[in-house]
């Protein structure tokens, strides 16, 4: 049950994302909830895709990466998980778009674990800090 409770944000969105459209690759996972109609989904994707920025008609494959990040997190809000963890979510992005991103997916509540070599980047998120060095971890 893990892969339900937790949403994993590779650091390569490539690597998760897959279908040739952002329509398609939105509406793929909302396809296995039972009981959502066609419409349900249709409109969450429609309202998903807005708060994101994101065109349903373009190409994953050929979006800027930034805008690739951003389909990543998008498909990951409409699964809802109770926690993620995002593996170097500001790469590429300016702070202002990787914090946007985490407060839409923290929007019920979600924990949210980053992994991130940006120590400008993390004090921003008002979150406690630790750090792995030479093997030990510490909180900052």
């Amino acid at each position: 049950m893990l892969n339900r409770s937790v949403g994993y944000l590779f650091q390569n969105p490539d690597l998760q994302i897959f279908l040739p459209t952002v329509k398609e690759e939105l509406s793929y996972s909302l396809r296995r909830v039972k009981g959502l109609s066609e419409e349900e989904i249709a409109k969450k994707v429609a309202e998903c895709a807005d708060l994101f920025e994101l065109k349903l008609s373009h190409t994953p494959s050929t979006m800027s990466y930034p805008k690739r990040k951003a389909l990543q997190a998008a498909v990951y809000y409409l699964l809802d998980r109770p926690f993620y963890i995002l593996d170097e979510l500001d790469t590429a992005l300016t702070y202002h778009s990787a914090l946007t991103m985490i407060r839409h997916l923290q929007r019920n509540g979600a924990g949210i674990l980053i992994i991130t070599h940006d120590q400008q980047f993390i004090t921003r998120t008002g979150g406690r800090i630790y750090q792995i060095e030479e093997g030990r971890v510490s909180e900052r």
